[in-house]
């Protein structure tokens, strides 16, 4: 799903949307997981852990808030372009 640049007038509401659906895709993922653990098991549910890891590194947040306050992007087109592990879209994907 191609997501459109948006240039943005305020940079900190635009970072704190992002961090809002930065927090709430990992309360989605800690769910995810505990289902995934009580229906298949540790190893398949590492996944949703890894997924949360992700979106909690530090570089990764730093990444995208600089590219937001810089450039003055919306975060969606951000977040993907800073993805640089490969990972699903997933806040787009919990946001639908």
């Amino acid at each position: 799903m191609p997501i459109n640049r948006k240039k943005i007038d305020d940079a900190e509401s635009e970072i704190a949307r992002f961090e809002n659906a930065r927090n709430m895709a990992c309360a989605q993922l800690d769910g995810l997981y505990q289902d995934a653990l009580i229906k298949a098991g540790k190893e398949s549910a590492t996944v949703f852990e890894i997924h949360k890891m992700m979106l909690e590194d530090l570089d990764f947040r730093e990444s995208v808030t600089d590219i937001i306050s810089t450039q003055f992007n919306n975060y969606r087109r951000d977040y993907k372009r800073t993805s640089k592990y490969g990972i699903i879209n997933i806040i787009d994907i919990i946001r639908r």
